[in-house]
């Protein structure tokens, strides 16, 4: 229920901010483990947020590129989603106000 909960936060805090996307997941069906967030440039977010003490995590590399796989081919999606893709902390001992706190920097980097 909290990972839900936290998910629908972040989700809610960020809907005006349009650089953003979600991963589409619906909380009816599933719990989001990870909190997944599509953004222009995943690097520099990640530097303003270390910056001010929050950690992110790049999406894994594509699977079709890892030792197990190599796996020929084009894989456009799968490609743009892991060069786009962020991690939020998503532990879920996170309270509301941390959550806001991290929103609020997201929002923060995204203003002019």
């Amino acid at each position: 229920q909290r990972k839900k909960a936290m998910f629908t936060l972040y989700r809610r805090e960020l809907v005006d901010v349009p650089d953003v996307t979600f991963v589409e997941t619906n909380v009816e069906e599933t719990s989001p483990w990870f909190m997944d967030l599509l953004v222009p440039d995943p690097p520099a977010l990640q530097a303003h947020l270390k910056a001010h003490g929050i950690g992110s995590r790049p999406f894994y590399p594509p699977m079709h590129t890892q030792a197990p796989y190599h796996l020929p081919g084009n894989f456009p999606v799968t490609e743009d989603v892991s060069r786009h893709g962020l991690w939020l902390p998503s532990a879920s001992f996170l309270d509301d106000a941390t959550i806001q706190h991290i929103c609020a920097e997201i929002r923060a980097f995204f203003t002019p």
